[in-house]
């Protein structure tokens, strides 16, 4: 089936994350906390409870997505959790493949030209590139690789100017997690129209499907403890990463939990600025452009809002932009700076720095900060593609 090539990758993949299967239950790790709280929060949902406003197994673990989202895990909910967390492991691993091949297939459309490093190679890379945050991910059971793909997958479809789809899949995205509506910037400077109003009509239709369990009344309570759970996950919670941490680490300065919207807010309009002579048509917005615009602004959510460091997954399409330049027109100092910023960025981990080194690393922000650097080091590097 081409659906699951190319097959040696599609091996590697799931037998890396068959290797993290059997050592997690070989360690008596395998918990998936917070594929827990998607369960249990279905649960009552289906059971007439209440799904907000409870911690389901750790301290943290409130169900803080759309109430649409329940109905996504609702299936699993046959199933007894035990049985439901290795349906939920087994999915999110071939998530993961579909991931990376997504990063590839669009890849090629930045830049039609690239025939380095070869499929397997760029693949095993990415799979590299972002084995620590992986991990941390499939331990887990978060649905971080679900979102991205839902993204990838509507971003291609979107370049195969099949509108309806991508507008039902952006739809999703963008209800279970707001933040990822950053994107509706590039494709407002593209222009889509169609794929937007199709966009928003698709959120009011799937907002509205919990209707058809609990009623339109039960319903608009959802959303609205739906709201007071994420503004309170925004004002209870602290990431190490995001830039009102990274501002704290280096200066001491204490910003407050609203500041999170103020760089939104900054980052939309600089985005804008530079993009306003290709939405006016002064400049021609290539495909390149608007790939790499969509890269770098899904690569910058972690650095916006309060997340998890898995979050940094979102990083991974940026990352093979980067290696397809770096193979295109490699150099020592390009490669070493790379690898400097990959460091800080992607092997930030307990199990293999140590507790003390982890902990300083965190202290100082690191992976945001280097995340910061890639994203810029992109944008250095996309100057030899017209984007």
């Amino acid at each position: 089936m081409k659906l699951f090539k190319p097959y040696p990758f599609l091996l590697i993949c799931l037998g890396f994350c068959g290797l993290m299967f059997f050592i997690e239950n070989k360690n008596g790790a395998f918990l998936l906390n917070d594929f827990k709280v998607y369960y249990e929060a279905s649960r009552e949902f289906i059971n007439d409870g209440q799904p907000y406003g409870q911690a389901f197994g750790l301290s943290s673990g409130f169900f803080k997505y759309s109430p649409a989202t329940l109905l996504v895990f609702l299936p699993y909910t046959v199933f007894s959790f035990e049985t439901a967390r290795i349906l939920h492991f087994v999915l999110i691993s071939f998530m993961a493949f579909f991931v990376f091949r997504h990063c590839l297939e669009l890849g090629r459309k930045y830049h039609p030209g690239f025939n380095r490093p070869r499929t397997l190679g760029f693949l095993s890379l990415l799979l590299l590139f972002s084995v620590v945050h992986l991990t941390r991910e499939l331990h887990m059971g978060n649905m971080n690789l679900a979102l991205l793909l839902l993204a990838l997958a509507g971003i291609q479809l979107t370049l195969k100017a099949k509108i309806i789809p991508a507008s039902l899949l952006f739809a999703l995205l963008f209800l279970v997690k707001p933040y990822f509506a950053i994107l509706i910037l590039p494709l407002i400077i593209a222009k889509k129209w169609r794929l937007l109003v199709y966009t928003f009509c698709g959120m009011t239709i799937i907002s509205l499907l919990p209707a058809l369990f609990v009623g339109i009344a039960e319903t608009i309570d959802l959303h609205i403890a739906w709201l007071e759970t994420m503004k309170m996950h925004n004002t209870g919670m602290f990431s190490e990463h995001t830039f009102t941490s990274i501002v704290f680490s280096y200066t001491a300065i204490q910003l407050g939990a609203n500041w999170q919207y103020v760089f939104i807010l900054l980052t939309g309009l600089v985005y804008l600025l530079i993009r306003f002579n290709h939405f006016t048509g002064k400049k021609h917005y290539t495909t390149a452009g608007f790939i790499g615009d969509l890269f770098i602004l899904t690569a910058l959510i972690p650095n916006l809002v309060i997340t998890d460091s898995q979050h940094f997954l979102f990083t991974l399409p940026l990352l093979g932009l980067i290696l397809i330049h770096l193979a295109e027109k490699p150099s020592f100092a390009k490669i070493s700076l790379f690898v400097i910023l990959f460091f800080f960025y992607g092997a930030n981990s307990n199990d293999l720095l140590g507790n003390p080194l982890s902990d300083w690393f965190d202290t100082y922000s690191t992976i945001g900060v280097a995340n910061l650097g890639l994203i810029g080091f992109f944008c250095f590097l996309r100057k030899d593609v017209n984007a």
